[in-house]
């Protein structure tokens, strides 16, 4: 087996993965995913009518996001929010601060727009944390994995450091996947 080791001059970070492991884990996340999405297909349907009924469309929340070797995909979630104004998406992208010239603080955290509000629908989507299960066709086709880093935003990942890009060779991962299990 072919094995892969990485480091940087940062930090050494060396991740070995043989080829064996990332056709394995690759398994995983299709069969996993398969059955996940066929169990849950009927509850996935009834909440896809419940928001087209009492919020109207669109049913999923679009967003671009960052995949393995920086790949750019669009990620789809249920709605849980209202729909913002189309005026907001015409503004200039918010400028970033000069601190970010040397990478993403690993104190940031993203904060979304203050002016949509919670739908009632929305609520129990995530009480239950149900407002992410379109996120398994992702790892079926394989933008996304049940194992790896977090997804991030498109904009965010364009100033990241050399340490930080490595969490982009790999494939982000599945945000419930973690949560579903306590």
């Amino acid at each position: 087996m072919e094995i892969q080791r990485r480091s940087t001059r940062i930090g050494r970070i060396t991740s070995v993965q043989s080829r064996g492991y990332r056709i394995i884990k690759r398994l995983f996340d299709i069969i996993g995913s398969t059955i996940l999405l066929l169990l849950l297909a009927p509850v996935m349907f009834y909440i896809y009518r419940k928001i087209k009924k009492s919020e109207g469309k669109p049913v999923f929340y679009q967003e671009l996001r960052s995949g393995a070797n920086n790949k750019p995909f669009v990620l789809y979630t249920f709605r849980t929010t209202t729909t913002p104004s189309r005026v907001i998406h015409g503004f200039p992208p918010y400028p970033f601060p000069p601190s970010w010239q040397s990478g993403v603080p690993n104190e940031f955290t993203f904060i979304p727009n203050p002016t949509v509000t919670i739908t009632s629908t929305g609520l129990w989507l995530r009480k239950y944390k149900l407002d992410k299960l379109p996120m398994l066709f992702h790892v079926f086709i394989g933008d996304m994995s049940f194992v790896g880093p977090q997804s991030e935003l498109q904009e965010i990942t364009e100033f990241y450091n050399v340490y930080q890009k490595q969490r982009l060779k790999i494939r982000p991962r599945y945000n419930r996947c973690r949560s579903a299990c306590e």
